[in-house]
């Protein structure tokens, strides 16, 4: 008995094969069938593109194009005078949409707009200030440091303003951030005079919201 059931299995053990070969040669018929559907239509709309008869669809904008971008940086340090009157200007770069400009600022014009942003916008307090240096504050590893967190200082800065509103005197916040979105360039600098062009004694670095 045990040798006819062997005999039987090996008598059906090639049918089985060939059923799972027609299987698998089915499902790579349908597989290559779609394939070539999925290229002919895509060959159709390149085609169409290339008549004029379709317009390509719009790229997705990104991040940096739906709202508009205020950049800024401190690329350089220019040291002026000699001696006891010495003393090094920050060369501040700003870029607002497709305007852009310079501004050179001290230390001190930097110290002075820090005190009138904490009248109004206390957020700013969370940010360590670079404080003044009395001692060695003309050496390049000093300048440098000084420089890079002078920069980093500002766009905490915009960060801030472009989330939150002012204090008024009488610590009632507005709803509206202090920059709002679309800002232009003029708009910008009546907001925050620090960033007009020029040297800090030639611009008028008044406070940015004088409300009662």
């Amino acid at each position: 008995m045990w040798r006819w059931f062997r005999e039987e299995k090996e008598q059906l053990a090639p049918v089985e094969k060939l059923s799972q070969m027609a299987e698998l040669y089915g499902e790579l018929m349908e597989l290559n069938g779609r394939l070539h559907r999925e290229v002919a239509s895509k060959n159709a709309i390149i085609s169409k593109i290339q008549q004029g008869r379709l317009e390509a669809p719009p790229p997705t904008p990104t991040a940096a194009e739906r709202e508009p971008a205020i950049a800024v940086w401190i690329p350089s340090v220019i040291k002026k005078g000699y001696g006891p009157d010495g003393h090094h200007v920050y060369q501040v770069f700003v870029k607002i949409g497709s305007d852009e400009w310079n501004v050179y600022r001290r230390y001190a014009d930097f110290r002075d707009f820090h005190k009138q942003l904490l009248q109004v916008l206390p957020q700013i307090n969370a940010f360590n200030f670079p404080p003044k240096k009395v001692l060695g504050n003309k050496r390049l590893h000093i300048v440098e440091e000084r420089r890079y967190r002078l920069q980093e200082y500002l766009r905490f800065v915009l960060n801030v303003c472009c989330t939150y509103g002012p204090v008024s005197r009488r610590m009632r916040r507005r709803n509206e951030p202090v920059l709002k979105p679309g800002i232009t360039k003029s708009g910008f600098v009546e907001v925050l005079p620090f960033f007009k062009e020029g040297l800090g004694e030639e611009a008028n670095l008044s406070p940015i919201y004088d409300g009662h």
